[in-house]
């Protein structure tokens, strides 16, 4: 049997050992597994292969344009940082590059080419750790506060509360997460 301890750092590196008695699913289960049960719990869609969902009718027109001017926008404050970012200012680089890969992201979209928006989202997600990390905040404790509080949601029956246009709705008594208490902030 493996002791707990070692349980994450073996995950990290991918040698999980096939069977682990006594250890709660939540320390094994992936962020990306996390957000998975999200959506089955909230009936959200799940491919099982890479494809892009269809965008029907006039609001397909209506996405294209309103991409086209974000990105627009985007390119522009993309440049206005870069002017600002002469003092290397690790802050301000951080918002230059995020901006940057989510303008990748959104010409990805845009195209509907899927191995650029895989590319993108991934960059993505590369650049949102390392911001974590830039600023100390410690990632898996806010995202398993952040699920926690996402999980909360469903109602007392574990179904999804939602509005007609399938916003999910939070049921009564939930509470925000708490990330105050988690980076020391008040």
């Amino acid at each position: 049997m493996f002791k707990l301890s070692n349980l994450w750092k073996r995950k990290e590196i991918g040698i999980l050992p096939e069977k682990v008695e006594h250890a709660p699913p939540e320390i094994i289960k992936s962020d990306y597994e996390k957000v998975q049960d999200f959506h089955q719990a909230f009936k959200l869609p799940i491919n099982s292969r890479p494809k892009l969902p269809v965008i029907l009718g006039t609001a397909r027109i209506t996405i294209k344009n309103e991409l086209v001017r974000t990105i627009e926008r985007l390119h522009f404050l993309t440049t206005s940082l870069k002017q600002s970012n002469r003092s290397k200012n690790s802050r301000l680089r951080r918002i230059r590059i995020m901006v940057e890969e989510f303008t990748e992201y959104l010409e990805a979209e845009h195209s509907g080419n899927l191995v650029e928006i895989a590319d993108a989202l991934i960059d993505l997600e590369y650049v949102t750790l390392g911001t974590h990390l830039e600023y100390g905040l410690p990632q898996p404790k806010l995202f398993k506060e952040v699920h926690n509080a996402n999980m909360a949601k469903l109602d007392v029956a574990g179904e999804p509360i939602k509005d007609e246009g399938g916003k999910i709705l939070k049921p009564e008594g939930w509470q925000r997460p708490n990330i105050k208490r988690i980076i020391g902030h008040d």
